[in-house]
């Protein structure tokens, strides 16, 4: 991808995607909390411990730009948006070749329905691409048809659906 693509948004600002650095982890931090309360109230079952975030930060620090990268949607300096990837490995009675992993989409309320989820996409999806990856999987909550209409545009295809078994007292 090329590091920053500009358009103009809502107001006339213009809003740009970027690649993250991890410097902007810091200010996801707000963001990804949202993103998790946002999917409990779609239906998501497990819950955040509140240590989520920073597990979460260091696991994508560890191998970043590699393995694992952020990309950014700003407004100005308002952080409006972003987008995790990962490349992982499929089992070796799958092939055992490298597959993207692209999660953790959130946009805040008032920028949705205005492109910008689908322009992290194609960035996250190029990332992908640029690191030789041919297959990218992702997963959507059930009830969030906007995301799994947005995916379906860009071409994806719905291939599993996760159970949960609650087996705990």
């Amino acid at each position: 991808m090329n590091n920053q693509q500009t358009d103009i948004g809502p107001a006339g600002g213009e809003i740009t995607i970027r690649s993250g650095t991890l410097d902007d982890f810091q200010r996801i931090e707000p963001l990804w909390v949202a993103l998790y309360k946002n999917q409990h109230e779609q239906g998501m079952l497990v819950d955040v411990p509140p240590n989520g975030f920073e597990s979460w930060r260091s696991s994508m620090s560890v191998a970043y730009g590699r393995f694992t990268s952020v990309f950014i949607a700003e407004r100005g300096h308002e952080l409006i948006g972003f987008l995790a990837g990962r490349i992982r490995t499929m089992p070796p009675y799958f092939g055992g070749h490298p597959v993207g992993f692209l999660s953790e989409i959130f946009i805040l309320k008032q920028y949705r329905k205005k492109g910008i989820a689908r322009r992290l996409m194609l960035a996250g999806l190029e990332w992908c691409r640029s690191q030789g990856v041919t297959r990218v999987e992702g997963q959507v909550l059930m009830d969030n048809e906007a995301s799994r209409k947005m995916c379906a545009d860009l071409g994806a295809v719905e291939e599993l659906v996760q159970v949960v078994f609650n087996v705990g007292t």
